[in-house]
């Protein structure tokens, strides 16, 4: 049995058999992607505290799964070791702060974040969803900023993808919103170039000719850094952080694996080469 909250479970597959319970505020989106559901329509907190207060009355109390529930997250982690994603995630987490805000990118480490990006708070971790909107990183991170200025602020953005809005550094630059922006450069629109070549034979011009990322921080007043090797990522921005101003910081990578949990996309025979 699965307990939806506000979710359209749009990238989902379930069994045929499983019993979904959809809590939603919209009545047409109850049973719209799986027949075995059971909808609640309301406000999610709103209905979530009068179910559990149902249960409670009804119910008695059992001991806590919390173990077993952390056991289950190690154990899923501990298989979702692909390198280097791997490894600059960690990095990348070391180098923030629990209360940081973090944005992740539709690049890989974004990707890979999802389910290993450790959360020790609510509104701490920013994503497109199943949206995948390429750009979208550096514009939500300026304004998770302004709404909490107290708080770390730390984007990861491909090449291609913070291009989109590359000029939003004279905006972070002009009002002082201090985010970080980790840059992973691989002179590509990486996953449509691994993708093509893996999966249609070919790149067909996902090649790109980037500027250098230092000299347009520089130009928009923007403080830059450059890392050596992509593992250097957490430490680069644990300094950023205590800079207290705009920082851009690009991390050079090469191609990447698809994710082991990302399926891969076959292009059709008539199609291939």
């Amino acid at each position: 049995m699965v307990l939806a909250v506000g979710s359209r479970l749009a990238l989902v597959t379930f069994a045929p058999d499983t019993r979904i319970i959809q809590i939603d505020a919209d009545p047409q989106e109850i049973g719209r992607t799986h027949k075995h559901t059971l909808g609640l329509v309301g406000d999610a907190r709103a209905t979530l505290e009068a179910l559990l207060e149902k249960l409670r009355a009804g119910a008695p109390p059992r001991p806590s799964r919390k173990a077993e529930r952390e056991a289950l997250r190690a154990d899923i982690a501990a298989q979702l070791t692909q390198e280097p994603q791997a490894s600059i995630l960690k990095s990348l987490r070391a180098g923030c702060p629990d209360d940081t805000i973090f944005i992740a990118g539709m690049t890989q480490i974004g990707y890979y974040s999802r389910p290993l990006w450790p959360t020790y708070g609510p509104r701490t971790y920013l994503s497109s969803s199943y949206s995948g909107n390429l750009g979208y990183e550096y514009p939500v991170a300026l304004g998770a900023k302004v709404a909490r200025p107290e708080q770390p602020v730390v984007a990861t953005v491909g090449d291609g993808g913070f291009l989109y809005n590359a000029q939003e550094l004279a905006t972070a630059a002009q009002h002082g919103i201090n985010v970080v922006a980790v840059v992973f450069n691989d002179q590509a629109f990486g996953n449509v170039a691994r993708d093509l070549d893996e999966d249609w034979g070919g790149q067909h011009g996902s090649a790109l000719q980037n500027p250098d990322f230092m000299k347009l921080a520089e130009a928009f007043g923007v403080h830059g850094m450059r890392a050596k090797e992509p593992t250097e990522v957490g430490r680069l921005v644990g300094q950023a952080l205590g800079l207290g101003r705009p920082v851009l910081i690009e991390v050079p990578v090469g191609r990447m694996p698809r994710p082991v949990f990302f399926p891969a996309r076959k292009a059709p025979t008539k199609y291939k080469t």
